[in-house]
């Protein structure tokens, strides 16, 4: 990328070019974070410009705002292909307590998209960084519409209006993409509605991969010693809240709140208070039995007892099928299996 590009990039976040230069101490401390981060993702420097779309240096002019989140914001980018820009908010920048840890996230995140490939996941289409300062940003794949503006839309889904189809469709894809991350041992950590959207083809897409890792190493039957209280309240595993040690089984869990969020068409435990045992309602004849039992296990207290993806990829199957076989749900079923083919091939 040219310079002139990283000062477009700063001024329209709100920065002076006098802003640009962190002290020589704290970029030093920012620097060895990143390396470290690197170094545990055994991951070659990302502190570059590498462009996937184009040959040659990466230029774009940012467009509106599309979104925030804890460290970082989100801009599209002007022109075509209809990519989008997330890099660290001013608001991080200007913190130097939080600023290590925002920079080691965003070039995690780097890292791991840079080694994906798989419909349900945002595709990453450049990285780069600005040498004076830490600042990272990373090109990806546009979010048209945010999952969490379509359950605000939605109400409960049922057979009967028949709406419970099409939101195990989306299911069905949310759980492609956590099986396929489980195939390479890369536990996600923090599955939830805020972080997945629908692409201009109505795909789900699964995106921000911040505090994604890789399970790998001595484990203690199986589960892994790893940061507690890591996530969000609402979708979090008991045993993460805990500071327990835990393995893939906490996606699952988070699988299940979400899973209850499509169907019933609301947020988990809106406007509550954090409660490491309070699960969803249900609601008794709503749903399928075996959808009921399935949201249920996958939020199962003891993480033995949570099936894994691929046992929900089965059990979802035999769901969908079921309503098929009772009606209205012929057409949603033969569009998934179509969609699902013509991405992967």
């Amino acid at each position: 990328m040219s310079q002139d590009v990283a000062f477009a990039v700063s001024n329209r976040t709100g920065f002076k070019n006098t802003d640009r230069h962190l002290e020589e101490p704290l970029r030093r401390e920012i620097n060895l974070i990143v390396a470290h981060t690197l170094g545990q993702l055994r991951s070659e420097s990302l502190i570059h410009i590498r462009d996937t779309v184009n040959d040659g240096p990466i230029h774009f002019v940012l467009g509106p705002k599309l979104g925030e989140g804890g460290f970082s914001s989100v801009y599209e980018v002007q022109g075509e292909p209809t990519l989008a820009c997330k890099f660290l908010s001013a608001e991080t920048l200007s913190n130097k307590e939080r600023l290590p840890t925002a920079a080691a996230d965003i070039v995690r995140e780097a890292h791991f998209l840079s080694h994906l490939e798989h419909p349900n996941i945002i595709a990453l289409r450049g990285i780069g960084s600005l040498d004076d300062m830490a600042q990272y940003y990373l090109l990806i794949d546009k979010i048209q519409t945010p999952l969490s503006a379509k359950i605000e839309e939605w109400g409960l889904a049922t057979a009967e209006n028949e709406q419970l189809h099409e939101r195990l469709v989306y299911a069905m894809s949310i759980v492609q993409a956590m099986k396929y991350l489980h195939s390479l041992k890369i536990v996600y950590r923090d599955l939830k509605i805020d972080n997945l959207g629908l692409d201009a083809k109505n795909q789900i897409l699964l995106y921000d991969f911040g505090l994604a890792k890789t399970l790998s190493g001595q484990s203690d039957n199986g589960k892994y010693k790893l940061t507690g209280n890591t996530g969000s309240w609402a979708y979090m595993a008991p045993e993460v809240a805990k500071g327990y040690k835990y393995n893939f089984s906490v996606d699952v869990y988070s699988f299940g709140i979400v899973l209850w969020e499509l169907c019933n068409g609301k947020f988990a435990f809106e406007g509550k208070q954090f409660d490491k045992e309070a699960r969803p309602s249900i609601f008794r004849g709503v749903w399928p039995k075996a959808l009921e039992i399935l949201m249920m296990e996958c939020w199962h207290w003891n993480p033995n007892q949570r099936p894994s993806f691929v046992q929900i990829e089965e059990r979802l199957t035999a769901i969908m099928e079921e309503l098929h076989s009772s009606g209205g749900a012929s057409s949603i079923l033969s569009w998934f299996k179509d969609s699902t083919m013509s991405l992967l091939s």
